[in-house]
């Protein structure tokens, strides 16, 4: 995601968290993110949330595709009311991918991370319900790193 959010601006997690926070998982999370994003991004449009949590980004055609093709992420829950669909990344209960898509020419993107995954485990799906659904809980990047490196 960190590669995701700012593509072509960071090199590692060091700059991504501002200082010597980043470790060699997360460097090696940040280099793969840029290599994905360079295949997917056309244009970021927008950067949301405390610190950058999420952005809204033009994708070229081929991302709903290759989304849906992947065993790792599911459209199960992702869906928003007022959005076309999404997807949840399925490996992990904590700091998951949440895509979401509003259909349109050009169709917009949107990802961000959730601090826990509705579609991990039955665990990780209440503590997404109590925290951010019901308890409108946003996470910030600091949250997002402290489960990233956990």
């Amino acid at each position: 995601m960190a590669g995701i959010i700012v593509a072509r601006h960071l090199d590692t997690a060091d700059d991504l968290f501002g200082g010597p926070q980043g470790s060699p998982r997360t460097d090696k999370m940040v280099a793969a993110a840029i290599q994905w994003a360079d295949r997917i991004l056309r244009k970021i449009d927008n950067v949301y949330g405390v610190g950058g949590v999420g952005i809204g980004f033009s994708a070229w055609p081929f991302v709903r595709s290759t989304l849906s093709g992947r065993k790792d992420f599911t459209p199960l829950l992702a869906n928003h009311k007022d959005t076309s669909g999404g997807y949840y990344e399925k490996g992990r209960a904590e700091a998951v991918l949440h895509f979401l898509y509003v259909d349109g020419k050009p169709q917009k993107w949107y990802v961000h991370f959730d601090l826990y995954s509705p579609v991990h485990s039955p665990v990780s799906a209440l503590k997404h319900l109590r925290y951010e659904f019901v308890g409108k809980l946003t996470p910030d990047w600091r949250m997002i790193q402290q489960r990233l490196n956990a």
